[in-house]
C-alpha cells in the first residue's frame, strides 16, 4: 500500500517502432494517457500534482525561434497530436475537476546523461568519436536545448512548492536561446 501524492509523467512514445505506420505513435500514447487518467480519477488516491512532460511539438511549425504557452496549437506530427491530446485530457481529468494542481511542461531539445539514442547530441557525440570530419545535414534547423539535469530541478520546485490554490499551468521549458545544428556542430568541434 503505498501513498501516492505525485505523479510525474514522463512516457511517450515518439519513434514508430513499426515502419510506415506513424499513426500508432497517436493510437499509443492515447491509450496511455487515458489508462492513466482513468486510473487516478476512480481511485480514492489524494494526489498533490499531475506534471506531464509535453512536447514542443504541439507547435505548429518547430523552426520558429520562440514560442508562447498560449500560442495557438497545431501540430504537424503524430507524436505532437499525442502530446496535445493528452494535455487536454489531463486538464479535463483533473484540472476541471480540481482533484490537484496540474502542469503541463513543454519541454524543448533536452539532452544529458541517458538521452535517447535518436536525439541529435546523442549523434553528436557519436559522430565525432567514431568520425574525424562528421556531417551533418539541416544546420540550418534552430533548436532550444535544455539540460536533463535542469528539468529535474523544475519539477523539484513545482512538487516543492507551497500552493493555496489548485494551480493549472503550461510552461515552455528551454533555454534563453534557440542556436543553430551547425553552430551547435562548430562548438562542439
Amino acid at each position: 500500500n503505498y501513498n501516492i501524492t505525485n505523479i510525474i509523467f514522463l512516457a511517450g512514445i515518439s519513434k514508430n517502432p513499426i515502419k510506415n505506420n506513424n499513426k500508432n505513435i497517436l493510437l499509443y500514447n492515447k491509450k496511455i494517457i487515458q489508462n492513466t487518467c482513468r486510473f487516478f480519477s476512480k481511485k480514492k488516491i489524494k494526489i498533490n500534482n499531475f506534471i506531464f512532460a509535453s512536447s514542443v511539438y504541439v507547435y505548429s511549425n518547430y523552426n520558429l525561434s520562440s514560442f508562447k504557452e498560449n500560442d495557438n496549437c497545431k501540430p504537424s506530427n503524430f507524436y505532437g497530436i499525442s502530446k496535445l491530446y493528452s494535455e487536454k485530457m489531463i486538464l479535463k481529468t483533473f484540472g476541471e475537476n480540481n482533484l490537484c494542481n496540474v502542469y503541463i511542461l513543454r519541454l524543448f531539445t533536452v539532452y544529458g546523461k541517458n538521452m535517447h539514442k535518436n536525439q541529435f547530441m546523442y549523434d553528436l557525440q557519436r559522430k565525432f568519436y567514431k568520425l574525424k570530419k562528421p556531417i551533418f545535414y539541416s544546420e540550418n534547423v534552430f533548436r532550444n536545448f535544455i539540460h536533463v539535469n535542469d528539468v529535474v530541478d523544475i519539477i523539484y520546485i513545482l512538487i516543492k512548492q507551497k500552493k493555496f490554490k489548485i494551480i493549472k499551468e503550461i510552461f515552455n521549458i528551454a533555454n534563453q536561446k534557440s542556436h543553430s545544428i551547425g553552430y551547435v556542430v562548430k562548438i562542439y568541434s
